[in-house]
């Protein structure tokens, strides 16, 4: 970006020294709003533009009023440092040649400052034509917002646009929807799988956020964030969490954006240290400073991810699902039922009466390979107190448990859910030891926890019949496997490497014991099978093997 000094626009230039003070402030961890403040000097910028433009006034005069709104990110006012900034100048029928000057006069001086600007200048019916026929002028029209000009031209089209979403594109909108959110995973992938995340389009990442917000503008024609509470879409306590994610990932992105001097939204290796740094975050306990704001971070993705999740869930049930599945269907199991493809518990009344529900429904889900649903999933992590000792220990439950494990593949991943409701830390509480955990190194691919639960999946695959030589080999060195315990110690194999002091463990780096594997109703000899691969680390707090290593 050019200096202040050299920019000749006074309209820009005042824009520049606002937004410098307003950086400034947030790098002294002074700004607590940044996103909001930073819409506003643009905003300023754009207004004393078009108030001081001789073409813009002859354009009004000659009856040809239009109005500038913002669209994207701008327009929902997440404005970051270097965030693009997206322009729709609207007239009502015609667009004049005159407009070409004023946007010379709005655009341009933008451009010298090296800001990324977009711009489309339309009238209204070409707009919302354009709208339906393209997914992402689609989602910029439902950001829309009104900066200047003339306001009864914005309130007309958003009510034309309004009015043909709901009675003739509602269901194909909400289809181009989900299918968008397919393709994303597709081209960015899962985010909270991954040790360089991408903090915008990677599941996990703001999309999901924005995805739910979409999806509320759809249905419900909602004005603000605040309204996803008020109109159902998230519960209360959802709610504020999500606050909390969007706040903390919006602040490593301006933080991402500072560092690099660009946009930028993949927080690379060459980053991270310096990121845990500036966050002011220290060693704690022998794990580096790094390590714990990864894992801070992966744990509002995770959220984030959840929260789309609840998105997709609503989608398929309100349009793609066909109404007449919607009839309840009994299970095998007493207390859950099957509704649109989706396992519910029948009422809250027999989790109370029968706790191990919360974990039968997790099996019934990797028998039927028909996922919970959200209201199922919420329900799980609202019950969790009554995963207590006796539940833990009961030998019926540890054996659902072991049935669950052996049911955990790739394509239905049963132990996600399980990890993402907080049930499984809560079924083995040594888990929490490297919920979120990152090793910090180029070896490593994924976050110690969703390591250990693609461990389980991969010996799992070694079931099936192998398809070259060396998928026969591991599916017949399985079959002589004697110990058909292999999937519990592939998910707790790095417990007692953690480097977290455990109840039982006094030393952090020591194999699990002997009272841990019992307690998982592991005889002597399979006891001694599953210390023999885990054997303790060459020092205490250190990894003796890259673990997330897939």
């Amino acid at each position: 970006m050019k200096t202040v000094t050299h920019i000749s626009n006074i309209p820009v230039r005042k824009m520049l020294e606002k937004k410098r003070h307003l950086v400034q402030r947030f790098l002294a961890d002074l700004e607590p709003d940044l996103l909001g403040n930073l819409t506003r000097v643009l905003d300023e910028y754009v207004f004393t533009v078009y108030e001081k433009s001789i073409t813009a006034r002859k354009m009004v005069i000659a009856g040809q009023s239009f109005a500038v709104i913002a669209l994207g990110g701008y327009g929902r006012k997440e404005q970051c440092i270097h965030s693009d900034i997206d322009l729709l100048i609207l007239f009502d029928d015609t667009v004049p040649p005159e407009v070409e000057a004023f946007v010379q006069e709005i655009v341009y001086p933008l451009w010298d400052a090296r800001f990324e600007v977009g711009y489309a200048v339309r009238h209204m019916d070409e707009c919302i034509d354009m709208a339906f026929e393209r997914f992402d002028i689609l989602t910029t029209v439902l950001d829309a917002r009104f900066i200047c000009g003339n306001s009864l031209i914005y309130s007309r089209f958003m009510e034309e646009f309004r009015y043909r979403l709901s009675t003739r594109y509602y269901k194909q909108t909400l289809d181009y929807l989900f299918k968008h959110g397919i393709k994303r995973l597709e081209n960015f992938g899962d985010s909270t799988f991954l040790v360089t995340p991408d903090l915008k389009s990677g599941f996990g990442g703001l999309r999901d956020y924005h995805t739910l917000l979409w999806y509320a503008k759809i249905k419900s024609n909602i004005k603000e964030r605040r309204d996803l509470e008020y109109y159902g879409f998230l519960s209360h306590f959802e709610y504020r969490a999500l606050d909390k994610a969007l706040n903390y990932i919006w602040r490593i992105r301006n933080w991402l954006h500072h560092i690099t001097g660009r946009k930028c939204d993949t927080l690379h290796f060459e980053y991270q240290t310096e990121m845990a740094e500036r966050l002011n975050y220290t060693n704690q306990g022998g794990q580096p400073d790094v390590e714990i704001f990864l894992g801070d971070l992966h744990a509002k993705m995770e959220f984030l991810k959840q929260i789309n999740q609840i998105t997709f869930e609503d989608i398929l049930t309100s349009s793609r699902i066909r109404k007449e599945s919607a009839t309840p269907r009994l299970t095998q199991t007493s207390g859950l039922i099957i509704r649109r493809r989706r396992l519910y518990f029948a009422n809250t009344v027999v989790i109370l009466q029968r706790p191990e529900l919360l974990l039968k429904i997790f099996l019934e889900s990797g028998r039927r390979r028909i996922p919970l649903s959200i209201e199922a999933r919420r329900v799980v992590s609202e019950f969790l107190h009554l995963v207590d000792d006796d539940i833990r220990s009961d030998p019926d439950n540890i054996k659902i448990f072991k049935q669950i494990l052996a049911l955990s593949f790739w394509e239905f991943n049963v132990l996600n859910v399980m990890l993402s409701t907080g049930i499984l830390e809560q079924i083995i509480p040594e888990y929490r030891a490297i919920r979120n955990k990152i090793q910090y190194n180029h070896y490593h691919l994924f976050p110690v926890d969703k390591h250990s639960i693609r461990c389980v999946q991969v010996i799992n695959s070694f079931r099936e019949p192998g398809t070259d030589i060396n998928t026969s080999l591991y599916a017949n060195v399985y079959k002589e496997v004697r110990n058909k315990n292999s999937q519990v110690t592939a998910l707790l194999h790095d417990i007692g490497k953690s480097g977290i002091r455990l109840k039982n463990i006094p030393t952090p780096g020591l194999r699990l014991p002997v009272p841990f594997w019992s307690r998982l109703g592991f005889k002597p000899a399979e006891t001694a099978d599953a210390q023999f691969l885990d054997p303790p680390s060459p020092a205490a707090g250190q990894n003796r093997h890259p673990a997330g290593c897939v």
